[in-house]
């Protein structure tokens, strides 16, 4: 199975000439890609014609992909959000290291976490 996400579909697909001619539909996509790779103040419009094409992937377009590579493809969800909040007892705590500054609140029994990248 491949998985693809934000670190691996620009050398799976976006370098891949011959990819990119299976998905015509999104040929606007990977030409404002190589634009901003040619450009380093156009960076932003490279990231997001990525989650754009990312985003927009349909059932018939992962076919395709798996067709090409030979395995099952599954795309990455992309986590938009920006703070999470959570509330667990004190005796159950358990903290995702994926955000790094972290905010706790306690009252009596109950912790309350609220943390943000």
């Amino acid at each position: 199975m491949i998985i693809l996400n934000l670190q691996n579909i620009e050398n799976l697909i976006f370098y891949n000439d011959k990819m990119q001619s299976l998905l015509p539909e999104y040929k606007h996509l990977f030409d404002s890609w190589k634009l901003s790779t040619k450009h380093p103040f156009l960076r932003n419009l490279g990231k997001r014609s990525i989650v754009d094409f990312m985003n927009s992937l349909t059932e018939s377009n992962i076919a395709i992909l798996s067709k090409y590579f030979g395995d099952t493809i599954k795309i990455e969800d992309i986590d938009y959000h920006i703070v999470k909040h959570t509330a667990q007892s004190i005796n159950e705590l358990h903290l995702e290291d994926t955000f790094l500054n972290v905010v706790l609140y306690r009252n009596k029994d109950q912790l309350y976490i609220s943390s943000w990248r």
